[in-house]
C-alpha cells in the first residue's frame, strides 16, 4: 500500500527481479525482440552479394588505378562496367520495406 495508516510515511510496493512473475515477462520481452530481429536479418542478407561494390573506396580505387596504365577503351570499359555495377545495386535495393518494428 502506499499510504500506511501507522504515519511511518509513503511506501510503495515494489517487485524483485526474481520474482516469477518478472522472470517470466523478462523472457517474453527477450523472445519478442529476438523474433522481431528474424525480418532484419533476412533484410540483411539481401545485400550479400553487393558488399564488394558498396564497400569499395572510391578514393583507394581510383589511387590504384591512376598507378596502372590504361587505354582509352579500357577506361571507357571500366565505366561500363561500374554503371552496370551500380544499376544492379540500384535495382536491388528496395525503396520500401517492412522489416518488422525496425
Amino acid at each position: 500500500y502506499f499510504w500506511k495508516s501507522d504515519g511511518d510515511g509513503p511506501f510503495l510496493d515494489t517487485v524483485k527481479k526474481e520474482e516469477e512473475r518478472v522472470c517470466s515477462l523478462r523472457d517474453r520481452v527477450r523472445e519478442c525482440l529476438q523474433d522481431s530481429l528474424a525480418p532484419l536479418q533476412e533484410y540483411l542478407t539481401t545485400y550479400n552479394e553487393l558488399l564488394d561494390i558498396v564497400k569499395l573506396d572510391k578514393n583507394d580505387y581510383i589511387a590504384e588505378y591512376a598507378e596502372e596504365e590504361h587505354t582509352t577503351e579500357e577506361m571507357k570499359e571500366e565505366i561500363r562496367k561500374h554503371l552496370k555495377a551500380k544499376s544492379k545495386v540500384t535495382a536491388r535495393i528496395p525503396y520500401h520495406c517492412w522489416v518488422g518494428n525496425y
